[in-house]
């Protein structure tokens, strides 16, 4: 599969420095470094916006190329910043749509049809196209507001600030189609500033076990959970006051010591279970398996504000 991948930061303050320290994408076990695999470009009319490209050439390009050994359905892009000299933490978790192509863009222009004479049309189904389209390219920002704090803070972005209102954590859930090979590499535009793919990065597919996938229940809808609310909600449900104050609360309190928030009506909530709670892990397989039901059910999707501030 080739995987066209667009991490960048939206910087609108002149005294703001802002650097790149590297690019994991966990599922490939690929770490692309700052100053030896890769730089920060401006590709675009809009100078704000600091691009990551491979490091070759003078060219301001959008993006980077890296060539697997078969296809992904999910995964994850972890961009790390140097902000103000603390670093802020970009993790977005795609989600591949359809399985039609081998290839895929993370820049949205791309899957749209192109009023020229190629033979290429849009990729995102006309039922489909409100739900994605109010998502707007993914970037990382310095502060929430910098792009609209309107469609900032939403079912599919979660921040977590510092004290001064910095943005330190960015998690972003999106779905992405696929899209022709040849779409990315004919030279018209949009695709002027996207990388030759003789400069691809290579790399195998492997097992990641926190990599976010959607299931059955997904068709309730896929949305970032702040666990402080999901915790509230569980006390409330009336079935579950005994046995989940003594196993389901304690399990998602352990889940929230090392992250905030779970992607609801995935694997995610699960995959967290597994990896941070001790008293998940040392149930009988019994108990076990009822919390594993419980951490499974449909979660049917509300609005949550984001906290303002992390300490």
């Amino acid at each position: 599969m080739l995987i066209h991948l667009t991490p960048r930061y939206y910087n609108k303050y002149s005294d703001v420095l802002v650097d790149l320290i590297d690019v994991t994408i966990p599922e490939l076990n690929l770490t692309l470094k700052s100053g030896v695999d890769l730089k920060v470009t401006t590709p675009f009319t809009n100078k704000l916006y600091n691009v990551v490209c491979r490091k070759k050439g003078r060219k301001a390009v959008n993006g980077i190329f890296i060539k697997t050994d078969k296809p992904l359905s999910d995964f994850t892009v972890i961009t790390r910043w140097v902000v103000d000299a603390e670093v802020s933490t970009h993790q977005v978790h795609y989600h591949v749509m359809d399985s039609d192509f081998d290839a895929v863009t993370t820049e949205k222009i791309m899957w749209n049809g192109w009023r020229s004479k190629s033979q290429f049309k849009n990729r995102i189904e006309s039922n489909m196209w409100e739900r994605l389209s109010e998502k707007r390219q993914s970037s990382m920002l310095t502060l929430p507001e910098d792009l609209g704090a309107e469609v900032d803070e939403t079912d599919w972005i979660y921040n977590e600030r510092d004290e001064k209102g910095f943005i330190r954590h960015r998690t972003e859930q999106i779905e992405i189609p696929t899209v022709e090979p040849e779409r990315l590499t004919l030279q018209l535009s949009p695709t002027r500033r996207i990388p030759a793919t003789d400069d691809a990065f290579s790399a195998e597919v492997v097992v990641y076990p926190m990599t976010v996938k959607q299931g059955d229940n997904s068709q309730f809808g896929v949305a970032i959970v702040p666990l402080d609310d999901w915790i509230e909600e569980m006390r409330r449900e009336h079935y579950l006051r005994e046995w989940g104050e003594t196993m389901i609360i304690p399990v998602l309190e352990e889940i929230r010591e090392r992250s905030p928030l779970f992607i609801s009506n995935t694997n995610d909530l699960l995959n967290k279970a597994n990896a941070f709670s001790k008293t998940f892990n040392s149930l009988s397989s019994q108990d076990r398996e009822d919390v594993t039901e419980e951490l499974q059910s449909v979660v049917f999707i509300v609005s949550y504000e984001t906290p303002e501030t992390v300490e």
